[in-house]
């Protein structure tokens, strides 16, 4: 059950790629025109929800909830993957209520409709892969020992 743990470990750092490639560059998109900032929304993500986000979030998902039932009978990795579990459910989540819905809203606008709000509206969507990048963070850490490979596997 090694390289399940190890599995796990790589759908966690793989799941972690959108959320700090949006944190990276907001900084430079503050200094974008309306315009300009809804073509780069509108243009640049396209696909990365249906072929990084959702299968790397919905499969650490359901690996943590596989190794949390391997692992049942020994508490300090159960809590680990129990946690993981936890964490990916917090990230779908967060997008659901938090990412989808202006998502949806944005990628209706067009420079002509954009809203007066929109840099207000840059700000947050910035702070929500933070929210996210948080959630990946107890995911991935756990002092150290919730590293899922660094935890024996129970044998029962």
């Amino acid at each position: 059950m090694r390289w399940l743990r190890w599995v796990a470990l790589l759908t966690a750092f793989l799941a972690c790629l959108a959320p700090m490639a949006h944190l990276l560059e907001l900084p430079n998109k503050f200094h974008l025109d309306g315009p300009m900032w809804l073509a780069v929304q509108q243009n640049l993500y396209r696909g990365w929800g249906p072929f990084i986000g959702a299968p790397t979030e919905m499969g650490g998902l359901i690996l943590s909830l596989v190794l949390l039932a391997i692992n049942r009978v020994s508490a300090q990795p159960a809590l680990f993957f129990g946690l993981a579990a936890v964490a990916y459910g917090g990230m779908l989540l967060s997008f659901l209520l938090l990412n989808a819905p202006v998502n949806e809203a944005v990628n209706r606008w067009t420079p002509a409709t954009l809203s007066v709000d929109w840099r207000w509206l840059s700000l947050a969507m910035g702070n929500r892969p933070r929210t996210r990048i948080s959630l990946r963070a107890v995911r991935l850490g756990g002092g150290g020992r919730g590293h899922p490979a660094e935890i024996t596997v129970s044998k029962a």
